[in-house]
């Protein structure tokens, strides 16, 4: 059996259609790895998720210490209710489990009188240790994370709201580094959902 960090729903902000429009909930918790979580281990995040209500697509992510783990989408409510549930395995990431970290979690929507679906959900993370390290490649020795730092504002992610727009973050690598790789998450959002409809003049 997995050993799990679950981040349960009541931890989650509580979001009522009578309240004043909510256009996004946010959650940050500090998580501390199991002792043996050093040993050779294989990673899965799963989200699972409900909404009752009227509601659309809206983005989501999850941090570990500053690096995103996952970004992704909440589902097309029908008329009853929707449930889903989205799963990555983020082994590579292991070395942010070697001490305490911060994991945050962010969903962009909008809750009023005209959209009135609230989100349940519940974040788990699974750890599955090996009595020999299983064949899979080599993990990062180090991780840096590229993003906004706590307390969240509207995600960690960088919002670039127009063509001249430069977001970033200052960082250091170690001098000893033989090989990087740099992982980016792009994702339309607002007025740019329907990008492909209005392509460069260029093209």
């Amino acid at each position: 059996m997995p050993h799990r960090h679950r981040l349960p729903s009541h931890h989650l902000a509580s979001l009522n259609a009578s309240e004043p429009p909510t256009t996004f909930f946010e959650v940050d918790r500090p998580i501390r790895p199991p002792r043996s979580s050093l040993g050779p281990c294989s990673t899965l995040l799963l989200s699972h998720a409900d909404c009752r209500g009227r509601q659309f697509d809206h983005i989501f992510g999850v941090w570990l210490s500053g690096a995103e783990l996952l970004r992704s989408c909440t589902a097309e409510p029908r008329a009853t209710d929707i449930v889903w549930t989205v799963s990555r395995d983020i082994t590579r990431y292991a070395a942010l489990l070697a001490e305490p970290g911060e994991i945050a979690v962010y969903l962009g929507n909008l809750v009023d009188s005209t959209y009135t679906g609230i989100y349940h959900a519940n974040l788990t993370l699974h750890l599955y240790f090996h009595t020999a390290p299983p064949p899979t490649p080599q993990q990062a020795d180090l991780i840096v994370p590229i993003s906004r730092s706590l307390p969240l504002n509207d995600g960690q992610w960088f919002a670039l709201q127009n063509a001249t727009d430069v977001q970033g973050k200052k960082l250091a690598i170690p001098s000893n580094t033989y090989r990087a790789v740099l992982e980016v998450f792009v994702s339309f959002h607002s007025n740019n959902e329907f990008w492909y409809t209005n392509p460069p003049n260029d093209y």
